[in-house]
């Protein structure tokens, strides 16, 4: 992307509106672990579209909304990691990632037993750490 383009901007090949505030499109190549950069306040509508090689996504807490269809068939999409409150969530936003399971940290709010209809978890990283380094959790 040119950088003196006046609407688009990207990073690392990722698709944004001028002020990385919205992240407009993921590209279908992308695969493994993706994490949002922090001060994106919006996902538009269809952000990962059938991004299938995509594991999973981590989501800042400036981010307080996700368009729809943002992560429709995105078919290897295990994790969303949430590190903020619920943000709203467009039209069958997480439906069709149908193995995803949506993980959100401790003292964050607006989460159910299931949002956008993929099942939610509490989200520890400290203890994902620890349990990848050997080192026991108090």
């Amino acid at each position: 992307m040119d950088a003196s383009n006046l609407i688009f901007s990207s990073l690392d090949g990722v698709l944004f509106d001028k002020m990385q505030t919205t992240l407009i499109r993921c590209p279908l190549g992308e695969a493994g672990n993706y994490t949002i950069p922090s001060g994106v306040t919006c996902l538009g509508e269809g952000a990962f579209w059938e991004c299938s090689r995509l594991v999973s996504v981590t989501i800042p807490s400036s981010v307080t909304n996700i368009g729809p269809m943002a992560f429709a068939n995105c078919s290897c999409l295990t994790g969303v990691y949430f590190k903020g409150n619920a943000p709203s969530l467009g039209d069958a936003g997480l439906v069709t990632a149908s193995k995803a399971t949506v993980y959100y940290r401790p003292n964050t709010t607006g989460w159910g037993k299931t949002f956008g209809g993929r099942p939610t978890a509490v989200w520890n990283p400290q203890a994902m750490i620890n349990a990848s380094s050997g080192v026991q959790a108090k």
